[in-house]
């Protein structure tokens, strides 16, 4: 049994049979895209790596070559690879994505093999994991370049800290991928999710509250988007970061969570209580 089939599947098989075009441009941070890479054939995916020059002499192609088992490709050959592999791919996932080549994803330009593997997937689901200083993060031309990609292309929020837009924990990067595979079958529908605990304070320091981790509430909401749904999470105090593409409202008491979900109940079709407000 080779190193790669030892570990697939030992996560889920919510992959398993999915063809994964990974792009992997030359940030400091793309050494985080072997994990990714392992993480996506735990789940049962099989991955392609497309890495720009830059990203070669950065992190040898032999470190993707024994995370995937499968060549990187580097430079495009007489095999036509990006025409075989990512036309014929499920997931494109370009990680990270310097603002280079953002910008040059947004417009079509295919100046090297990963981008033109990215533009040959046309019937690919899309993810994008961007990396970058946050200077260059904030500028219009990369905020531009996100738009420009549409909401067919699931952007995955960078982490902001340390004067930096980060690449996220492979971890995410992997839930986004599993969200992109998802079925559409939600769309039309609006979902309200409640999650997390409530808190009823006693003094300003004394609080009593049902412990409570989110998690359930915080996935209904992230796999009901996942399928096209218009999700409302309502959510009391968890420290948990919320699914990008949910309308969040934040509670604290059982009160306000009471009035949060009967001032929305009109305008949604699903409620999931997930939440475990105080008796």
């Amino acid at each position: 049994m080779s190193e790669v089939e030892a570990i697939r599947g030992t996560y889920s098989n919510l992959l398993r049979g999915a063809k994964i075009a990974l792009v992997v441009s030359s940030g400091v941070s793309l050494y985080k895209s072997i994990d990714t890479a392992r993480l996506l054939i735990r789940h049962g995916a099989d991955v392609y790596v497309f890495m720009t020059p830059k990203a070669a002499r950065l992190v040898s192609p032999h470190l993707f070559w024994w995370a995937t088992g499968n060549k990187p490709v580097v430079r495009l050959t007489g095999a036509a690879e990006h025409i075989e592999i990512c036309g014929k791919a499920d997931v494109l996932l370009v990680a990270p994505a310097t603002a280079n080549t953002l910008v040059k994803l947004s417009l079509g330009i295919a100046d090297n093999a990963a981008l033109t593997c990215a533009l040959a997937a046309g019937g690919a689901k899309k993810v994008v994991v961007p990396a970058m200083n946050l200077a260059m993060w904030n500028t219009p031309h990369v905020q531009e370049a996100v738009r420009r990609l549409g909401k067919e292309t699931l952007v995955v929020p960078p982490l902001v800290e340390e004067g930096k837009a980060k690449y996220p924990p492979p971890e995410d990067v992997a839930e986004y991928v599993i969200d992109a595979t998802a079925p559409r079958d939600y769309e039309g529908l609006r979902v309200l999710v409640t999650a997390g605990p409530t808190r009823e304070y006693l003094d300003d320091v004394k609080y009593l509250a049902t412990p409570s981790s989110g998690l359930t509430g915080y996935y209904f909401a992230r796999e009901a988007a996942a399928r096209g749904a218009e999700v409302t999470l309502v959510t009391g105090p968890t420290g948990l970061r919320p699914p990008s593409n949910v309308a969040v409202v934040n509670v604290r008491s059982v009160l306000a969570m009471h009035e949060a979900v009967a001032e929305r109940a009109k305008q949604h079709d699903v409620f999931i209580f997930a939440a475990a407000p105080l008796d």
